[in-house]
């Protein structure tokens, strides 16, 4: 029959060990003090930034489009373009930047942030000034994209009411010139009609009334057209009065529809000029909301510490021996409980 093994008085036999539990907890002290000083540590530098958001902004769901924003903000930190702008920054400092690569550099990076309010923004390098110069290049070249992504997310408001004040207008020209057009071609048709009766024939009631009707049309609530209405013959006057008219009539209307006609390719033109700058500022903007604001946290040096302590990687080179000696101690018991 094999024998039970005694958990208690296996514990009982390793109280009696105690010394070789201490030079285990020496052995692994010294193997992680070895190590930490064969492997040097890294440094952290990090700083701080200050986010904020425009509470103010009327949107279906703010909550989701802040943090959307903040999602943005997060991307641009960390955008390719300003990895790169970075290092080449760096390798102008410093040759030593020449042989980091940047994939190296983007993986050194780290922001740690959960909502508006404070950012901590941090590089790991080899040694404090490298790991403090990285970050200090990498907040001003951030820094530096977001001030004019920021700049191009107000221009765009300005340009986006621009364009719809621009197309509001050439709607309204584009549908004032085709009212003048029908106006002036029904007159066109009219004049053409009566072109062979008599001057002194009266006008018949009806087609009085439908002359009256393309009066109105043309005039509309312009106050300039008015006169078009004023001068419209009386009831009894003779043919060659609304015939006169008529010609007059028409040489307004021809004058209004040049006038805008040259409206229309003037809004067309403003239109594609600005169109072209909304799609610039579009592009420049990154995406960001002009709701969002980032400015620095502090403007004291960035703190630089190690990122592991010596007295540390000893204390847990210690208590990785004792435990060690522990599990080696229950193989052996285990097995000899067996035997």
């Amino acid at each position: 029959m094999t024998p039970e093994w005694d958990a208690r008085q296996y514990l009982l036999e390793y109280t009696h060990r105690w010394p070789f539990a201490i030079l285990a907890f020496l052995v692994g002290a010294l193997l992680g003090l070895a190590v930490s000083l064969i492997f040097p540590t890294p440094h952290a530098s990090e700083t701080t930034l200050f986010v904020a958001y425009n509470s103010d902004a009327i949107f279906r769901n703010p909550d989701d489009y802040k943090n959307w924003n903040m999602g943005e903000l997060n991307a641009l930190m960390v955008a390719p373009d300003i990895i790169q702008e970075t290092h080449d920054r760096l390798r102008q400092i410093e040759p030593y930047w020449d042989e980091i690569p940047i994939e190296v550099l983007r993986g050194s990076l780290i922001i740690s942030w959960r909502n508006t309010g404070t950012w901590r923004l941090g590089v790991e390098s080899d040694t404090a000034q490298h790991a403090s110069t990285a970050l200090d290049t990498w907040v001003d070249v951030f820094l530096e994209t977001y001030l004019n992504a920021s700049n191009a997310a107000f221009e765009l408001i300005m340009l986006s009411g621009q364009l719809e004040d621009l197309n509001k207008k050439q709607a309204e020209a584009k549908i004032r010139y085709a009212e003048l057009v029908g106006v002036r071609e029904g007159l066109q048709a009219w004049a053409e009609s009566v072109s062979q009766s008599p001057e002194g024939q009266p006008l018949d009631l009806s087609v009085r009334w439908r002359l009256w009707s393309l009066a109105s049309r043309a005039a509309g609530y312009d106050p300039a057209w008015e006169v078009l209405l004023n001068s419209f013959p009386e009831p009894d006057a003779a043919m060659h009065e609304y015939i006169t008219w008529s010609e007059s009539s028409l040489v307004s209307l021809g004058a209004g529809i040049e006038t805008l006609e040259t409206q229309i390719e003037t809004f067309e033109t403003s239109r594609v000029e600005i169109s072209a700058q909304y799609e610039k500022a579009l592009a420049e903007s990154r995406g960001l909301s002009s709701s969002i604001y980032v400015e620095r946290g502090s403007e004291s040096a960035p703190e630089t510490k190690p990122v592991r302590n010596t007295g540390l990687a000893a204390l847990v080179g210690g208590l990785i021996g004792m435990i060690v000696w522990l599990v080696v101690g229950l193989v052996r018991a285990n097995l000899k409980g067996k035997l």
